[in-house]
């Protein structure tokens, strides 16, 4: 189990989790990242939480759930198998939840916050040189171009699931309280 971060690395070159794990180059300016991981376990634990009746309750929600995401151990995060599978398990999150107001503000901090915070990593990921004689030489941490269409193939539908959950439920927000003021207005003139 401890292989795993290592063979991830790897594999993927990817350099937040392998500098903020120190496997390599040095992670002290990763502060950010550290801080980003800490606030996605205090924010991801809630939605599939009150999601979990939705998804034991009806098996296809469950099934597509399971099919369309898969776990990195290496980051703990939960990642889409393929921007191609983004729509569905976008359709699977909000089948999860029902038609409830009472989960809106939940998944709007949620939408916001991952979406914010996977730019973040989306940006450096971008800004991180690809690998070239120059950048061996100097041993400057690099990754190759596979790596980097890999990478963005992990953290692209992470941010872009998360923004649309977050503006559907700033309207659906919205929409609940532009109803509330014009209710508490009727109510006035009566």
């Amino acid at each position: 189990m401890q292989g795993i971060p290592f063979w991830y690395v790897g594999m993927s070159g990817d350099p937040l989790v392998g500098r903020a794990m120190g496997i390599v180059g040095n992670g002290s300016d990763l502060a950010w990242f550290k801080s980003f991981l800490y606030l996605e376990a205090y924010d991801h634990v809630p939605v599939p939480l009150r999601s979990a009746p939705r998804l034991i309750a009806d098996p296809v929600v469950f099934f597509n759930f399971l099919c369309l995401s898969s776990v990195s151990l290496a980051s703990g995060e939960v990642s889409c198998v393929s921007i191609v599978h983004a729509s569905p398990t976008f359709s699977c999150i909000m089948n999860c939840v029902p038609d409830s107001p009472g989960i809106y503000s939940l998944l709007a901090l949620y939408g916001a916050s991952t979406a914010t915070t996977t730019l973040a990593c989306i940006a450096m990921i971008i800004d991180t040189p690809l690998t070239s004689a120059a950048t061996f030489a100097q041993k400057v941490l690099s990754i190759t171009s596979e790596q980097r269409v890999l990478l963005l193939s992990s953290y692209v539908p992470f941010f872009i699931i998360p923004l649309c959950i977050g503006v559907d439920m700033a309207f659906r927000l919205h929409k609940l309280a532009s109803a509330g003021i014009r209710a508490q207005e009727c109510s006035k003139e009566e």
